[in-house]
């Protein structure tokens, strides 16, 4: 089998065989629970962290560098916003 071969060949349409219609009180339902979910994403990688960052210095002796604040979700939410930022503003180099 050569490099541009796959193991698995593809037996499906390359069309998309769904409607799609949505109407506006459809679309802000589902504009709401998208939100919704995002805050429980990023409630989840609030809760995680701050649970690693514990996990990680427990047993450690306590110094002025391994002294951790939990994050708030609003940190994670600057935090994932300045990652995106850093994919849109193109550098100077």
């Amino acid at each position: 089998m050569s490099d541009d071969e796959s193991e698995y060949e593809f037996s499906g349409g390359s069309d998309i065989e769904q409607d799609f219609e949505v109407s506006g009180s459809e679309l802000s339902s589902s504009s709401d629970e998208l939100e919704t979910d995002i805050d429980e994403i990023i409630e989840m990688i609030t809760l995680e962290t701050n649970r690693y960052a514990q996990q990680s210095l427990d047993g450690r002796p306590s110094t002025s560098s391994s002294t951790w604040t939990d994050v708030t979700s609003a940190e994670i939410r600057v935090f994932l916003a300045l990652i995106v930022l850093q994919s849109v503003v193109k550098s100077q180099r």
